[in-house]
């Protein structure tokens, strides 16, 4: 329903979205009239973490189509647009407002951010 806000959670380092995010998600529905989006990046999500920290930045440009697509095709407005992000999900949802071409999100949350690899990394960091 592209009248009320869009909350976007997305989910960190080898968690996947049916994690505790979950639990995030319900809540907002509880007590919040929004639409919720799960990213799912989990095929990109590998064990091995380093590699996980090369990927969230192809990640954060599809995320950042996607918001684009929102707000171009599904009446979305940026101004209610909230991407929430934990551990590397808090990265990715910094990063994906890098990688929207028609506006600027107007929230984004890092919930614990990741911080090995990235810490010093201006590169990848919020």
């Amino acid at each position: 329903n592209p009248s009320r806000p869009t909350k976007i959670i997305v989910h960190g380092w080898h968690s996947g979205p049916n994690s505790h995010l979950q639990h995030l998600k319900d809540a907002l529905l509880d007590v919040m009239d929004v639409n919720v989006i799960l990213v799912n990046w989990r095929s990109f999500d590998t064990i091995i973490y380093p590699l996980a920290v090369q990927r969230i930045r192809p990640v954060a440009r599809v995320l950042g189509s996607l918001v684009d697509s929102l707000v171009k095709y599904g009446n979305a407005k940026f101004e209610d647009i909230h991407i929430i992000g934990h551990s590397l999900g808090a990265h990715i949802a910094g990063l994906s407002s890098m990688y929207t071409d028609s506006g600027t999100v107007a929230r984004i949350t890092g919930l614990d951010p990741a911080g090995p690899l990235i810490r010093d990394d201006p590169l990848f960091r919020l």
